[in-house]
């Protein structure tokens, strides 16, 4: 099976300063995604998933209803442009929410899917997402958030209930901020699955260079392999998914890839 047996959730974060920043509809053949999940047929198959882009604002107002008495309040006090500023700025408080919306939806919860799948922001980011519960945790002591915020570190830390996946390009930079996101999580997180995408082939050596473009051509791909795989190296058991060229009537991207790697 391309996914897991069950019901499955893929939510992005929205970015609040480009709404319109996502790849994901893309893939999933899509023009737009919204807040809420949307059930969708992946492109190719006849899996069915649900698919959001979560909005920072909503994920805010949604998680403060959740916890406050009066429903709605949420709404009045992020329409005052002091009060949403101050919530924006509370350091972890975005990551949190973020967590908090996804929460709700999580397997351990009657209702919710199967398996949820979250396509977290890269290096620096994934640290304050990943570390915000325990921050929180340290921070409130009691009260609701505190032990939501219990909650998310028992599961975040569990194996058994949660899965790290590193996906890094065969480039210098990308790997080194690969191999410091995996210092910096430790042994409180299980230990994450990494892959190499974009990996180009490996070519064989080949005699009489000349200058023509061809040969310009093959140089320059022979090189660019050559200095993927001396990076790609240093992230030590990494699966490599390779660099799959526009091709007339292929298959969708992340079918390629699946076949890959099955």
């Amino acid at each position: 099976a391309l996914l897991a047996d069950g019901r499955v959730r893929l939510v992005e974060l929205g970015r609040r300063r480009d709404r319109e920043f996502s790849r994901l509809p893309s893939l999933v053949g899509k023009a737009k995604l919204g807040h809420e999940p949307a059930e969708i047929i992946l492109p190719g198959t006849e899996e069915k998933i649900e698919v959001s882009v979560l909005d920072p604002t909503l994920s805010l107002a949604q998680y403060v209803d959740l916890k406050l008495p009066t429903g709605g309040l949420a709404g009045v006090l992020l329409n005052n442009r002091v009060t949403a500023s101050f919530l924006e700025v509370v350091p972890g408080l975005p990551d949190l929410v973020h967590l908090g919306k996804i929460w709700p939806s999580l397997p351990q919860l009657q209702g919710g899917p199967d398996t949820v799948i979250l396509d977290a922001p890269a290096t620096g980011h994934a640290v304050a997402l990943l570390s915000a519960p325990e921050n929180f945790r340290r921070i409130t002591k009691v009260g609701p958030i505190f032990r939501d915020a219990s909650l998310m570190v028992d599961f975040f830390s569990d194996p058994e209930k949660t899965a790290l996946v590193f996906a890094a390009l065969p480039e210098e930079m990308a790997v080194q901020e690969t191999l410091d996101l995996q210092r910096l999580l430790g042994k409180n997180f299980p230990k994450p699955n990494v892959f190499v995408n974009k990996c180009f082939p490996e070519l064989p050596p080949l005699k009489d260079e000349q200058n023509s473009l061809p040969w310009k051509a093959y140089r320059y791909a022979k090189e660019r392999g050559d200095r993927e795989r001396d990076a790609a190296a240093q992230l030590k058991g990494a699966q490599k998914i390779p660099f799959f060229f526009p091709e007339p009537d292929a298959l969708p991207l992340f079918l390629r890839i699946s076949e890959h790697l099955e």
